[in-house]
């Protein structure tokens, strides 16, 4: 499962970071009309940057929690129930 969601998120992320470069390259060919477009463009490269980081972060803090409880049976046995949620 882990290596499920590392690869959607890195096939996600490259559709996100290809469209950044693209918007960088043109924020080069237009700097000229604005004064906004570098400012903004940089502040998009550490947003996405840091929103990138948290993503990974949060795939490795995923550990698939594991809850037992235990069951009384009618022979007065105990048992463990374990449910994984993923």
């Amino acid at each position: 499962m882990f290596l499920l969601y590392i690869g959607a998120y890195s096939l996600i992320l490259l559709v996100i970071w290809g469209f950044f470069i693209v918007a960088r390259l043109h924020s080069y060919k237009f700097k000229n009309f604005s004064t906004h477009i570098p400012k903004a463009t940089n502040a998009l490269f550490f947003i996405l940057l840091f929103l990138s980081l948290l993503g990974l972060f949060f795939i490795f803090v995923i550990d698939g929690r594991v809850n037992s409880v235990n069951v009384f049976q009618s022979n007065d046995e105990e048992a463990t129930i374990e449910e994984t949620y993923y």
